[in-house]
């Protein structure tokens, strides 16, 4: 389903879409992306063929009006069982990223891109999978790691893998070489930031003290506050 996000936050019904040939355990639309007109549904569980649970990726055309074309459907070059090509997918510009995390147990994951035209039609150009050797997870749906999340822009692909890297690759060529990774500054550094901390600073801008019998609304002080963790609101109570 489709919504659009009204300005005060609202929620609007638009439309809803369904796969071209609905498979009843495709897992259609566990992961999407949209750019400009262009939205990319995977179904990383999806049937191809004879090839069981292999993944696809549609592509549609998404017009102002709420009106939704279908363009496409995308699968992995070298088509394989149990792929769960399309577990994850990305759209910018006129690349189409997608993550496939099989097809064996410890498959450490890999990340397909391709070039996309308006019409909804993809060229293959490289199958980006780990620089470096590790022991997959067991615990992902395949044991796979690498392109579990990715992000992209004009000139770079950032993919994460669970080594506690990300992998950063050139995208000015089609050839995408790897530049460089960034590595977690401390083994737990994501659970660290998940924490909610304390604010810390916490100060009046003013003297606390008032006269009695000051009309209802009248601005007392202000108060200021530094909060580690960035994206949290700020709310003040009187003891």
């Amino acid at each position: 389903e489709i919504y659009h996000l009204e300005a005060n936050g609202s929620q609007r019904f638009v439309t809803e879409i369904t796969a071209p040939s609905p498979q009843s355990y495709g897992q259609f639309g566990k992961s999407t992306a949209r750019y400009e007109n262009i939205l990319a549904v995977g179904s990383h569980e999806a049937n191809v063929g004879t090839a069981e649970r292999a993944g696809k990726v549609y592509l549609y055309s998404f017009e102002s009006n709420g009106t939704v074309t279908f363009l496409s459907e995308v699968v992995a070059p070298n088509l394989s069982i149990y792929g769960y090509f399309g577990l994850t997918v990305s759209l910018f510009e006129n690349y189409l990223d997608v993550g496939q995390q099989g097809p064996y147990v410890f498959d450490k994951g890999s990340v397909y891109i391709f070039r996309l035209t308006d019409d909804g039609s993809t060229t293959f150009l490289k199958k980006i999978s780990t620089p470096e050797d590790f022991t997959g997870n067991s615990s992902h749906p395949s044991g796979g790691t690498f392109g579990t999340a990715f992000t992209q822009s004009t000139e770079f692909l950032a993919v994460h893998c669970d080594n506690s890297n990300v992998y950063i690759f050139d995208k000015t060529s089609d050839s995408l070489n790897l530049l460089g990774k960034l590595e977690s500054p401390e083994e737990n550094f994501l659970e660290i930031l998940s924490e909610n901390q304390s604010p810390t600073s916490i100060s009046a801008n003013s003297e606390l003290s008032f006269p009695e019998h000051q009309p209802v609304g009248t601005i007392i002080s202000s108060f200021t506050a530094t909060d580690p963790d960035v994206t949290s609101s700020i709310t003040f109570h009187l003891a």
